[in-house]
């Protein structure tokens, strides 16, 4: 357990602060001070998973939590001469110490319907942790909970702008949050936050989704679709994609994705949709296990902005990780999708990853050669050209890899 020892300089004025931030004075602030928190942190979990009394488990971590804060005080104030503990503790894991009790209280407060003290106990885990994004994640969970949706969107969004600036999840976290708020009958709250998703730039999809619902809000309907009906556009739309009707498939997959975003066969579908081009330009050729290339395009901006809508779709999709084979074939698609918009050295990251998730396919190997082919790793491309034959000896895109190569070396 982590001791403090007071130093004797300098402490005078901060005696008098501390009475204020910690309710210490100078006769109980002690020379020393033990915390041991390891029981009550244990209770405080048990008691979130449904075993043990909540309230008093809350009340064990707001005894620890008064011990934390007079050594967070201390630490900050530069009054502590040494902190010893035989499991190494630091001035940085005495702050770590403060935040999970914050967090833990937090949460036990939510679980006890006590919201505002929650936000207290999370708005000080913050203070202890600002470099932890998942404590500003609980906090917009319980701004929503209080029906605070536009400072639950405005936390979300400056929390990926700091942490993980372009990431999908970004707008898609905006986008769920938009539409609790809709479907919790806030609509005028929703009605903003839709239209700022759609002043953000570079949405993508979501401009399609967040068009549609803002129609719903206007036309009053505002109730989730039954699941028959989702249902059915889902059917409808892998009939209309069969029938090459792209169009039509693409709407469809957006009715679901507008109502369930984290529908992840619906959001590889749209990207499959856009890979192939609702612009009929898209269509290059497949490969093996259906791969579509095309290594020398030539863009122009509807091609380019189809690609991007793809990327985005297929990079949300492939995040859920629910279905393996949704999951491989997003990235094999993305792979294509970053040659045709080369960037080569993206898409042989992505086919990186495929070669990760199932090692045993050579599909998995021959998208990687052909990335690396055209990222000039030609050495790599031969590897990953021969273990894809190694699988599979009749696997055309591995053989046309190894074709290329030698035409090159024969031309050299």
């Amino acid at each position: 357990m982590p001791e403090l020892a007071i130093g004797e300089r300098g402490v005078g004025t901060l005696i008098d602060l501390f009475s204020v931030l910690d309710e210490s004075d100078k006769d109980r602030f002690p020379n020393r001070l033990a915390i041991s928190p390891d029981a009550s942190i244990h209770a405080a979990r048990l008691a979130l998973r449904g075993f043990g009394d909540p309230q008093g488990a809350l009340t064990g971590l707001e005894e620890q939590i008064k011990l934390a804060r007079i050594l967070m005080r201390s630490v900050r104030f530069d009054v502590v001469e040494r902190v010893v503990s035989e499991r190494g503790w630091s001035p940085q894991k005495i702050f770590s110490l403060g935040a999970d009790l914050h967090r833990l209280s937090a949460l036990l407060n939510v679980q006890l319907h006590q919201l505002d003290t929650a936000r207290g106990h999370l708005l000080r885990a913050i203070a202890c942790r600002p470099d932890d994004p998942n404590l500003a994640f609980y906090l917009v969970d319980v701004y929503c909970q209080e029906r605070r949706f536009v400072d639950g969107f405005t936390l979300l969004d400056r929390t990926f702008e700091a942490f993980a600036p372009g990431r999908p999840e970004h707008l898609l976290g905006l986008y769920r949050l938009t539409l609790d708020a809709h479907t919790a009958g806030a609509l005028t709250d929703a009605t903003q936050l839709y239209e700022s998703i759609l002043r953000k730039p570079n949405i993508g999809v979501f401009a399609e989704l967040a068009t549609r619902q803002l129609h719903h809000i206007e036309i009053g309907a505002n109730a989730l679709p039954a699941s028959n009906v989702l249902n059915y556009h889902y059917a409808h739309g892998w009939d209309k994609l069969k029938a090459s009707d792209f169009e039509g498939a693409l709407s469809s997959f957006c009715d679901i994705l507008a109502w369930r975003p984290d529908h992840e066969a619906s959001w590889f579908a749209v990207g499959d949709i856009f890979t192939r081009g609702v612009s009929q330009k898209g269509l290059s050729g497949e490969g093996q296990d259906n791969i579509r290339i095309n290594i020398c395009p030539d863009l122009d901006d509807l091609r380019r902005g189809e690609l991007l809508n793809a990327v985005q779709s297929l990079r949300i999709a492939s995040s859920f990780d629910n279905d393996p084979n949704v999951a491989w074939e997003s990235h094999q698609l993305l792979t294509a999708c970053y040659l045709e918009l080369a960037e080569p050295m993206q898409a042989v990251r992505t086919a990186t990853v495929l070669t990760e998730k199932d090692p045993d396919r050579a599909a998995s190997w021959a998208t990687l050669s052909m990335a690396r082919l055209v990222n000039l790793e030609f050495k790599g491309a031969v590897d990953a050209a021969s273990k894809a034959l190694s699988i599979d000896s009749s696997d055309s895109a591995a053989k046309m890899v190894l074709a290329t190569l030698k035409t090159i070396v024969d031309s050299a």
